[in-house]
């Protein structure tokens, strides 16, 4: 049996990257042969720095869209080239399954690859985000980035007129035909609001539980408050540092992230050194970039806090793991996480967040056990059994 995997880039390595790895080993482990799509070469020496992961003997055969020299940030007219180019490449292949694991980037890639099913293969699309940029297509509401400014909206509306409802024809069309997975009830409903006639199957992401929760009883815990996230504007990261000015200096912050060299990365990752400068807070608030698993799981031992900075997050992956390591979660009120974090350590306001900070920050080992407990749900085994299940399912 041959399987496609599709996945868009490990250029800012994060959740959807485990989902992709722990499904090419739970392909591989059924006997399947594995090809995987990317449109960039994947630097397999980075993702095991992050991840801890020896990647590249996962698969049999690497196929990239895109010189591994050209640097394209597409305009927002043409993200559509990226999904073309790889429906091109997977028509050159033949598979008995294709499984897209990042079908919400940067434009749905599920609406085009139906086509390449035509020769029998069933298609599988796991769609980790339904808010992104890519599915924002037919929405009456403007993404932020384009309602900055009056030239932003007018582009934006342009793209609405020329491609909108050709590409919500082509979605609707992909719906139907593409077995739809997803992470969360919270992103399950976001799908559904726009298709109640789609029934995506939620399948919880994988989470390396037992090597984070080996350190859920470090004694070398400080008044550390943690935040893991990719240096990007839609993270938010600019929360965590507001919130230091609210609490005694005594109580460290330390933001971990994959950063890369484009240009909104640098332009952000520059605005979080000015404010942390501007609000005198060099002493308090550090920034990590790039670190390998190893020094991000010192930094997990470090620390007695998790911050999450992003409303509306879709699941959370680095929640989970932050929680199975023994820290205190301290999320939004809003989104995916809900299902997991317990209703004390949500907030809505920072004001509401620096309160339970100063709560939490000296709690007992064992609400710290309860709280990495609750993480066993999400293991990497139970992701890797339930997507057997459904491959099976859809190739016999």
């Amino acid at each position: 049996m041959r399987a496609i995997v599709i996945h868009h880039s490990f250029r800012e390595v994060g959740g959807a990257d485990q989902v992709n790895i722990a499904t090419i080993e739970a392909l591989r482990e059924m006997g399947f042969e594995v090809t995987l799509i990317t449109i960039y070469r994947p630097k397999f020496d980075a993702i095991e720095k992050v991840l801890g992961v020896d990647f590249k003997f996962k698969v049999d055969r690497v196929r990239w869209v895109l010189p591994p020299y050209v640097d394209v940030c597409w305009p927002i007219h043409l993200h559509v080239v990226p999904p073309l180019l790889t429906l091109v490449l997977c028509s050159t292949l033949k598979a008995d399954l294709i499984i897209n694991t990042h079908a919400d980037f940067p434009i749905p890639y599920h609406f085009i690859l139906p086509y390449s099913t035509l020769n029998g293969a069933p298609l599988i699309s796991y769609i980790h985000d339904y808010d992104s940029p890519g599915c924002t297509f037919l929405n009456r509401a403007y993404p932020l980035k384009y309602r900055q400014s009056i030239p932003w909206r007018f582009y934006f509306t342009s793209y609405r007129l020329l491609f909108g409802r050709m590409l919500g024809a082509l979605e609707r069309y992909a719906f139907s035909k593409s077995l739809i997975l997803t992470n969360s009830s919270f992103t399950k409903e976001h799908i559904t609001s726009t298709y109640p006639e789609v029934k995506p199957i939620i399948v919880r992401p994988p989470v390396d539980v037992k090597k984070f929760s080996n350190i859920m009883e470090s004694k070398r815990r400080e008044d550390r408050v943690l935040i893991v996230a990719r240096i990007n504007s839609e993270k938010r990261l600019e929360t965590a540092i507001q919130l230091a000015r609210l609490l005694s200096n005594h109580i460290k912050f330390t933001i971990v992230g994959t950063y890369n060299a484009s240009k909104s990365s640098v332009s952000y990752y520059a605005q979080l050194r000015e404010m942390i400068e501007r609000y005198g807070l060099e002493e308090t608030v550090e920034i990590r970039t790039n670190i390998s698993l190893s020094e991000l799981l010192d930094f997990m031992a470090r620390s007695k806090v998790y911050f999450h900075t992003k409303p509306g997050e879709h699941f959370g992956i680095s929640i989970v793991e932050a929680m199975a390591a023994g820290l205190i979660p301290i999320v939004p009120d809003y989104g995916g996480q809900l299902e997991f974090v317990p209703k004390q350590y949500r907030y809505r306001t920072l004001a509401e967040a620096a309160e339970i900070v100063k709560r939490v920050i000296n709690i007992p080992q064992n609400a710290r056990c309860e709280v990495s407990n609750i993480t066993k749900q999400f293991s990497r085994e139970r992701f890797k059994s339930r997507m057997k299940s459904i491959i099976k399912y859809c190739t016999e």
